[in-house]
């Protein structure tokens, strides 16, 4: 019976220090993973979302736009509008200029028709970025969405080139132009 009882405790005791052991030593915890695209507007134009001073979003068929740019303390305002400005979507805004992810681009030749693109002759919107390091200013053209319905085509300064940019970014800019986030 002391033999059992003595067993038992020794089963108990093994047991009560494997659990201490796991409970010391916890399992690695996967880090999470950042999304990242093949590539970025910004990326490709070495900008980021610091170096901007100044963005327009401009609808070129209903003559509409809504500008935001920083003042003397870096803080984004809506000089050409009253009410208060949601800086976060501000910056939301400034984030998705300078990240525009695109999959591909095509390369267009000489002289191209760009209504094919969704040009009719503008696009759809305009983006006027302002540098601030430069005083530079680049300029997105969006046209229509592709055949897939997934990307628009978008025309980045005189690049000889249209980038798919996934469709999320452009409607996400094109609902700040139709309801401005202000206050």
């Amino acid at each position: 019976m002391n033999r059992r009882i003595l067993f038992v405790l020794g089963v108990v005791f093994v047991v009560l220090i494997t659990i201490t052991y796991i409970q010391s030593h916890p399992a690695a915890v996967p880090t999470p993973t950042q999304v990242v695209f093949p590539f970025s507007i910004g990326r490709d134009l070495n900008m980021t979302m610091l170096d901007i001073q100044g963005i327009r979003l401009r609808d070129p068929q209903l003559d509409k736009s809504f500008i935001i740019s920083r003042d003397s303390s870096g803080n984004w305002t809506a000089p050409e509008n009253e009410g208060s400005l949601d800086t976060n979507i501000a910056s939301n805004i400034a984030k998705t200029v300078v990240l525009m992810p695109y999959n591909q681009s095509v390369a267009l030749e000489a002289n191209p028709d760009l209504t094919q693109y969704g040009f009719q002759p503008n696009g759809s919107l305009l983006v006027d970025i302002i540098l601030n390091r430069t005083s530079d200013g680049h300029v997105y053209a969006v046209g229509g969405l592709s055949p897939d319905r997934l990307e628009y085509y978008v025309l980045v300064d005189d690049k000889p080139q249209v980038f798919l940019i996934q469709r999320g970014a452009v409607d996400y800019l094109k609902s700040q132009l139709t309801k401005p986030p202000l206050t």
